[in-house]
């Protein structure tokens, strides 16, 4: 069925998350399995972090060798398992096409990754890559949730008595 599986990482333990999924999956279709992490190009972060850039070529080869550090941690947590490490270079594009383009050119038939849970406002301002990759693939994508979301509390919660007597948290 999946005779090459794609998942993603971003180093985090969040970004993480997807990894066991993928290496069950794979062991179960004994499909090829490749672990890909997109070196940010970056200028990207510019909205966020402001103008200030040392030196571009710097700071690209900083993220390059990041992102090598990233896959080789990562490669161990799949102990014995095969599995494919693939730097991607996301100089000048974005990280979601960065990844469908090289799913695609892996003949990838599964994609796998976490998303970070984020909603809302934080969603809206800093994107989803995860949510981008699912609107552009043509192929399966498996999207992994972190197990636990903490909401941040935006007021001390209040528990009152709703209608018919059931407790009902209000501001958390």
């Amino acid at each position: 069925m999946f005779e090459r599986i794609f998942v993603t990482t971003d180093g985090s333990d969040l970004g993480n998350a997807a990894l066991p999924y993928a290496a069950n999956l794979a062991r179960h279709y004994a499909a090829p399995l490749t672990l890909a992490y997109v070196a940010p190009d970056p200028y990207s972060h510019l909205a966020v972090l402001g103008p200030y850039t040392a030196s571009y070529a710097l700071e690209h080869e900083r993220g390059l060798q990041e992102g090598q550090q990233i896959l080789n941690r990562s490669v161990l947590l799949f102990g014995e398992q095969e599995v494919r490490p693939l730097l991607l270079d996301g100089q000048a594009q974005d990280v979601a096409d960065c990844l469908m383009q090289s799913a695609t050119s892996e003949g990838a038939k599964l994609i796998v990754m976490s998303s970070h849970g984020y909603g809302g406002l934080v969603q809206v301002l800093l994107g989803s890559v995860a949510a981008r990759v699912l609107h552009q693939a043509t192929i399966p994508v498996m999207i992994v949730r972190p197990q636990k979301i903490e909401p941040l509390p935006l007021r001390p919660s209040i528990e009152q008595r709703g209608a018919h007597g059931r407790s009902v948290v209000v501001g958390g």
